[in-house]
């Protein structure tokens, strides 16, 4: 486990947590390729994706739901 890598993370407070969440994700999402998506997942972001076309105004921005988090 990561923690036990690192006992220091176990420190960050939640709003940290999400930011190194997010900053993590953001190294990895730079290749495609490193992030494996199974099917069941595909299925999950074809709905949405399809919902979010029927109803785009119900939907939220990344920077949005940053801002909520108290990440911005």
């Amino acid at each position: 486990m990561i923690l036990e890598k690192l006992p220091q993370l176990a420190n960050l407070s939640a709003s940290e947590k999400w930011l190194l969440a997010s900053e993590l994700w953001d190294e990895v999402s730079n290749d495609p390729e490193a992030v494996p998506v199974s099917e069941d997942q595909k299925e999950i972001i074809r709905e949405r994706w399809e919902n979010y076309r029927q109803q785009p105004e119900d939907g939220r921005t990344w920077e949005d739901i940053k801002r909520s988090l108290g990440l911005e």
